[in-house]
């Protein structure tokens, strides 16, 4: 039992430890609470702040705080900014924008810290005029004191780089500057001079930041002060009349005089300032005025009177060239005359850079249709622009054969401007001095008749820029005459597709001994002999991809200089072109003519070179291909009239058109003018950018060569114009334009004018131009070349003013927009109703040298 007792007393004293031990913690932790707060968190208010206004303030606070949240109240708090000239913060936490800008404001204590942004904007709120307001002054003059102005914020504080515009609101006065910013202290500064102008006050509106102030200014308006000097123009044999104005002084009493200068003839000064009369003379005529009031005081003017030249009067057929800007830059004036009464001009930019085809000027004519001398008609004017897509939408409308015919000349005008770089690139690397082969005919007083041609030659049939040899080929003869000798590539002529046969080359040999050979002796001076052969050697071969035929000058150097040089005279053919005369496809006979001819001329630019040493010695491609075109042409010609069509130089009409053999080269020749010369941009000497798709130096060379065979070598007379074409061709004839400058006397703007006058002249029933065209009726012929569905809108030469199913466009004003490239033309047509004094046509171009010629049509 004791024991017992003894263990109850044992669990008791440990059950005590264990109660005390428990105890002891709380009692520890109730010790804590008597002693101080520990921060644990700095937080700022506001979190953050913007301030529209220079010098706003902003108060911040910052609060630390224990772990439960608890405000800890007696700490310091230390405040910075981190731009203190963007804005200010004082020891309580108070924030002062000062300029536009962020800064970051912060506040720290017992080691701990909080930031906010605060962001500087200040915005206007008014416009404060600083000095110039309320002041007087005379007429026309500056006033004596600045106008100047200060941009505020709404604590009146100036504004740094606010942009500010000033304005005349009345007087008709000027500012200078009229726009700028405000400067480090917010002002800016202009000066004002008053108009000459009866209204007071007179005012001047500034404007920034969305806020407007407006300064005025009281004009002295006891003395006379002249306004504005400028005169409108006026027009020969129309009346004139205009006030000559001054402001200011006794107007009751104002009387003004001549002083100095001449009026035109017919046109007075009255004591009341009234300039009126009926100008018998054109020109410009400066002149002072002077106004003089009762009380002595007085204004002098000087002025400049311009008068126009009077309505072009021109006869049925007759025409006038002229600068872009007219007599007196005034344009030009057609008059009313009788109902029915017609005209046409051209713009013409006279450049004969073949290579300036991008930067074509733009033109702008426009027409101001005058009911009365001076007063234009009523209406907004008709706004013409040129429909680039209608020429792509007329060519693919077009047969199939017509097309390719088009395409396949696209491709070798491009082939043959690559063929001439690369031969001018060999001739570049070789020099001047490279020995071109004799021409044999200089030595052969009767030319021997050529024994037969041999039945194999082996020819090189490539060439490119470095006179490489790249093998040979063998050809084999098809057929021959005294003047060509026809091969082709052995190897395709195995082929049944593209073998050429006797009667094929038959058509070619007849066509060329019966007309070729006289137009290439007659306007060409003949072919070249450089290996004694008498004849020229026509090759088809496969390597003529890109073209029908061409030819390569490099075969007139020894091979032994130009080692793929064949050292004859050769014409390349491809076979599918020469097989088109089974079906009828007539154009190899003339292409026949057209290669031939590049024959005498191409060796004639390589004599031209060495003997003259003009650059290169070769025609521009537009005299190259245009002249080689007309060869063909004349050909066809030659060959219609001896089938009973019309003479050589006989005028052709459309009721003398046929297509056959004979006539199928003329076709295509006029069906080259046709796409060059409807197209806008058209050129004669390029193809200038934005030009229709089939417009070609072949369709534009041809036609001014037409042209100028016609005017200057008397092409009426059959075969008569050949002598000025062999002259342009000799080796001692300058090429290009000035070889045509040479030949005809003339600067090429007036040969350019003299094309266009022939050009909007023909067949239309007048008069025919000076230097007419006489070979072709060229609106009938042209008529009909193709279907209704795609034929070009109008008629030759294709007017750019006209509407749909116009022929002429009636008086009336009119804006006519579009490009004209190198030596191109844009034709406009009028006709007048007999109503109202007539109509003024000024023409406007981004570039210059431009013309315009006039001609009257009926």
């Amino acid at each position: 039992m004791i024991r017992r007792r003894s263990d109850s007393h044992q669990r008791r004293n440990r059950s005590r430890g264990l109660l005390l031990l428990a105890v002891l913690p709380l009692v520890a932790s109730c010790g804590d609470s008597t002693g101080a707060p520990v921060p644990s968190r700095l937080a700022i208010t506001p979190r953050n702040a913007s301030m529209n206004a220079l010098g706003l303030t902003q108060q911040f606070t910052a609060t630390v705080e224990d772990k439960k949240g608890k405000a800890i109240s007696g700490i310091a708090i230390i405040w910075s900014s981190t731009d203190r000239g963007v804005a200010s913060v004082s020891a309580s936490g108070l924030v002062t924008g000062l300029r536009k800008g962020t800064t970051t404001i912060k506040a720290t204590a017992e080691g701990l810290s909080d930031q906010v942004n605060v962001s500087v904007d200040p915005i206007p709120a008014q416009i404060q005029k600083v000095s110039g307001d309320d002041q007087t002054g005379a007429l026309n003059q500056t006033l004596p004191g600045a106008m100047e102005f200060e941009v505020q914020d709404s604590q009146g504080n100036g504004l740094i780089g606010i942009p500010v515009t000033l304005a005349i609101i009345a007087g008709d006065g000027s500012v200078s500057p009229t726009f700028g910013t405000t400067d480090a202290f917010g002002r800016f500064t202009a000066t004002w001079t008053l108009g000459c102008s009866g209204e007071n006050p007179q005012q001047l509106e500034v404007r920034g930041g969305g806020h407007l102030a407006v300064f005025s200014a009281t004009a002295d308006l006891e003395l006379p002060a002249i306004c504005g000097t400028a005169i409108p123009n006026g027009r020969e044999t129309f009346p004139f009349q205009e006030n000559l104005e001054v402001v200011g002084g006794d107007q009751a009493t104002m009387v003004w005089s001549l002083d100095a200068g001449f009026l035109p003839q017919g046109v007075s000064l009255s004591a009341q300032g009234l300039l009126e009369g009926i100008p018998g003379e054109s020109g410009s005529f400066p002149f002072t005025a002077t106004a003089r009031d009762g009380n002595g005081d007085s204004a002098a003017g000087e002025y400049v009177l311009n008068i126009c030249e009077a309505p072009l009067d021109l006869a049925p057929g007759e025409s006038v060239s002229m600068k872009r800007e007219g007599p007196e830059g005034c344009g030009f004036f057609l008059p009313t005359g009788a109902d029915g009464d017609r005209y046409r001009f051209g713009v013409l930019w006279d450049t004969s850079d073949p290579a300036d085809t991008v930067g074509i000027p733009n033109v702008t004519v426009t027409i101001g249709k005058e009911v009365a001398a001076g007063a234009p008609a009523p209406g907004a004017p008709i706004l013409l622009a040129d429909d680039d897509g209608r020429a792509q939408a007329r060519f693919l409308r077009l047969p199939a054969e017509v097309r390719e015919i088009l395409e396949e000349e696209a491709a070798a005008q491009a082939f043959n401007r690559r063929l001439r770089e690369s031969e001018m690139e060999l001739m570049r690397s070789f020099g001047a001095d490279l020995p071109l082969l004799p021409d044999s005919r200089a030595r052969q007083r009767v030319a021997p008749a050529p024994g037969p041609a041999p039945d194999k030659l082996t020819l090189k049939p490539r060439n490119n820029s470095q006179c490489e040899d790249r093998g040979s080929v063998t050809a084999l003869k098809v057929g021959e005459n005294d003047h060509l000798a026809i091969y082709q590539d052995s190897a395709q002529s195995t082929v049944d597709t593209l073998k050429i046969t006797s009667d094929m080359a038959q058509m070619m040999l007849d066509y060329y001994r019966d007309y070729g050979k006289t137009v290439v002796d007659t306007y060409f001076g003949g072919v070249t002999d450089v290996n004694g052969d008498g004849r020229v050697v026509v090759f088809v071969t496969p390597v003529v991809e890109e073209a029908a035929a061409y030819v390569w000058s490099g075969d007139f150097y020894p091979s032994t200089e130009c080692a793929a040089s064949n050292e004859m005279e050769l014409v390349r053919f491809r076979a599918s072109f020469v097989r088109r005369l089974v079906n009828g496809g007539y154009q190899p006979l003339g292409t026949m003519v057209h290669e031939v001819k590049h024959l005498s001329s191409l060796y004639n630019a390589l004599a031209r070179w060495r003997l003259s040493g003009e650059t290169y010695g070769y025609h521009p491609g537009w005299v190259e291909e245009g002249t080689a075109t007309m060869a063909g042409e004349i050909s066809s010609r030659l060959a219609w009239a001896d089938a009973g069509g019309p003479a050589v130089g006989a005028m052709v009409r459309r009721s003398d058109r046929v297509t056959n053999a004979d006539t199928y080269y003329m076709i295509v020749a006029l069906r080259r003018s046709l796409w060059y010369l409807s197209s806008q941009p058209n050129g004669t000497v390029a193809v200038p950018r934005g030009a229709g798709q089939y417009h070609s130096i072949y369709g534009s060379g041809y036609h001014f060569h037409r042209w100028l065979g016609d005017a200057y070598g008397d092409a009426a007379t059959p075969l008569a114009d050949g002598a000025l074409f062999t002259a342009q061709n000799d080796s001692l004839s300058a090429s290009g334009v000035h070889g045509i400058e040479n030949l005809t006397g003339n600067p090429w703007s007036e040969i350019l004018d003299e094309y266009a006058a022939a050009i909007m002249l023909n067949g239309t029933g007048a008069p025919p131009a000076d230097r007419e065209i006489t070979s072709y009726d060229f609106p009938d012929v042209t008529a009909g070349l193709y279907s209704e569905t795609y034929q070009p809108p109008g008629a030759y030469p294709w007017p750019v003013n006209l509407a749909e199913g116009q022929s002429s466009a009636p008086f009336q004003s009119a804006v006519i927009t579009g490009k004209v490239g190198p030596s191109g033309i844009r034709v406009y047509d009028l006709t007048s109703d007999g109503t109202g004094v007539g109509v003024e046509v000024t023409v406007e171009t981004t570039r210059e040298p431009l013309r315009v010629v006039v001609a009257r049509v009926n």
